[in-house]
């Protein structure tokens, strides 16, 4: 079985052609046309820092409790949500 290669492929819906993106965000999620998660990592990467860094600046001023909360306000939404 050989494998078709840099072959041009037009889809079509209702007689208009459906142009190829580079990426897209679908559900707040960033794919690129090979499927890779790579731009949306790009993406999240700074968000997380600040999270690190909010958890990193409180962890001597406060508790356990406290510092689980601030991860799951911040550091934990951005993972489950960004």
């Amino acid at each position: 079985m050989k494998l078709l290669t840099n072959e041009t492929f037009h889809s079509y819906y209702e007689e208009e052609l459906i142009k190829e993106l580079i990426n897209t965000q679908f559900v707040c999620l960033e794919i690129d046309k090979y499927m890779n998660w790579k731009n949306h990592t790009v993406h999240i990467l700074p968000e997380l820092s600040n999270a690190c860094y909010a958890i990193r600046r409180m962890y001597n001023f406060s508790n356990t409790e406290k510092i689980k909360m601030i991860n799951y306000a911040y550091f934990h939404s951005i993972m489950k949500y960004a």
